[in-house]
């Protein structure tokens, strides 16, 4: 019949197609972490890899690890070492 053939048109363009929507997904999400980010770049937050350095306090001078000393064999931490852990 001549109505179903509009309601079918209807019905398929009734929504947005799937690449509109995967596209708008695709927006929104890196527009949220975007300005995410830039809220904690203008409050001040910096990232933690900036505020300190993973190796500090490990040099060659001063090793992580010393020998026992009931056990020569093994090895345990430094006393001066004990903070990082």
């Amino acid at each position: 019949m001549p109505g179903d053939e509009i309601s079918n048109r209807q019905a398929q363009s009734a929504g947005p197609s799937r690449w509109k929507k995967l596209f708008f997904a695709l927006v929104v999400t890196v527009g949220f972490f975007l300005a995410l980010e830039i809220v904690l770049a203008i409050a001040g937050v910096s990232p933690f890899i900036v505020q300190q350095d993973p190796l500090v306090g490990f040099d060659e001078s001063l090793p992580l690890f010393v020998e026992d000393q009931q056990d020569s064999a093994l090895l345990t931490t430094a006393t001066n070492k004990l903070a990082h852990f």
